[in-house]
């Protein structure tokens, strides 16, 4: 499995409805029709924290694919070509993020590891500082696992417990 993260900005001048309903309705039906797309996922900030301060971001999407062969042989597809044509109408291009990552797995029970300095890099130079950059990057290495629980109460829980146990959790809360 291969998973796509994507975290943008909604286009300049969009009212923050305008952009979940263009995102949730439009864009979604576009994006299912993608070939070999196995999951989709849209996480968009929650409203109160715009009451708060400037998100960081005002969405990031999951996509799964079956692997790296997969994900080449979207590229050429008219069906992806209309997905990228699309976020012209919705996402500000300047501020769109794109992490891919391959399915964690664990032989032994325990896995560690250092954060991808480029992914990192690329959130500081967006704006986000350090601590919370870091966590974003540690909850979506968590989620990779956590994604696969049948049981959404149990989903719901762990992802709470993560975000609680990173710097910055109340902003992080404002992105998952």
């Amino acid at each position: 499995m291969i998973k796509s993260v994507v975290i943008f900005r909604r286009r300049p001048g969009m009212s923050v409805e305008d952009f979940g309903r263009y995102w949730q309705t439009t864009h979604a039906a576009l994006v299912s029709r993608l070939p070999g797309l196995r999951r989709y996922v849209q996480s968009q900030t929650l409203e109160s924290a715009y009451r708060k301060f400037t998100p960081a971001c005002d969405g990031v999407a999951e996509l799964w694919f079956d692997g790296s062969d997969a994900l080449r042989a979207l590229a050429g597809t008219a069906e992806y070509a209309a997905v990228l044509a699309d976020e012209a109408n919705f996402i500000d291009p300047a501020s769109r993020l794109e992490i891919l990552t391959d399915d964690v797995k664990c032989a032994h029970g325990a896995t560690t590891g250092q954060l991808d300095e480029d992914m990192l890099f690329y959130l500081l130079s967006r704006g986000i500082d350090r601590a919370t950059a870091r966590g974003l990057l540690t909850f979506a290495f968590a989620e990779d696992v956590i994604a696969k629980l049948a049981i959404p109460t149990l989903r719901r829980s762990l992802e709470e417990r993560v975000v609680r146990g990173l710097p910055d959790a109340e902003l992080i809360r404002e992105f998952v």
